[in-house]
């Protein structure tokens, strides 16, 4: 199974468990323009279309107190209604959404996974190899402090990294559904 879609269904079974979500009707969701002004977009450029692979769903996920949209792998994302409040309009959901098709098509959940697997084998060996001393300091802190450490040293600006590349990409598919707008 591909490793992006095993990450979506574990994230998408904790997301219904935690939350009481409700699906949104697809002609009241404006974002479906913008992956189709994305398409098109590729289409008249014959180029790959970066977005066909994505099953889209949206969810909009009532809680006013919480003003945040996330995008799990596969093209699952939630928009939490306190975030209404600040897009104004659907121009100001379309460019949050763009930023979290951006994370969709960019893979960013993937890298994380990937980055932290090789982050997680890399402390073991130097531990197996340092005889144990790793183990000692964690047990004499009380904490995971490679893994704090790590957290703050690799994790943290490739986080960043990953939330510009988002920006740059959601603003750039923000333009094609501009553009498809006034065509």
């Amino acid at each position: 199974m591909d490793p992006e879609l095993e990450i979506d269904d574990e994230i998408e079974t904790t997301a219904e468990e935690d939350m009481d979500i409700d699906e949104t009707e697809e002609e009241q969701n404006p974002i479906l323009d913008m992956v189709n002004a994305i398409g098109e977009y590729f289409y008249k450029e014959k180029v790959d279309d970066p977005t066909v692979n994505f099953d889209w769903e949206y969810i909009l996920i009532d809680n006013k107190k919480v003003r945040n949209a996330w995008c799990m792998p596969g093209g699952k994302i939630a928009v939490y209604t306190g975030i209404l409040d600040v897009t104004k309009n659907t121009n100001g959901l379309a460019a949050v959404m763009g930023h979290e098709i951006a994370h969709a098509v960019a893979k960013h959940s993937v890298e994380r996974a990937s980055r932290g697997v090789i982050l997680n084998t890399s402390t073991q060996l130097i531990d197996i190899f340092s005889g144990g001393k790793l183990s000692q300091v964690n047990r004499a802190t009380g904490m995971n402090t490679v893994g704090l450490l790590s957290q703050l040293g690799i994790m943290n600006p490739f986080n960043r990294k990953q939330e510009s590349e988002a920006d740059y990409l959601g603003m750039i598919f923000l333009v094609l559904l501009m553009e498809k707008n006034l065509d």
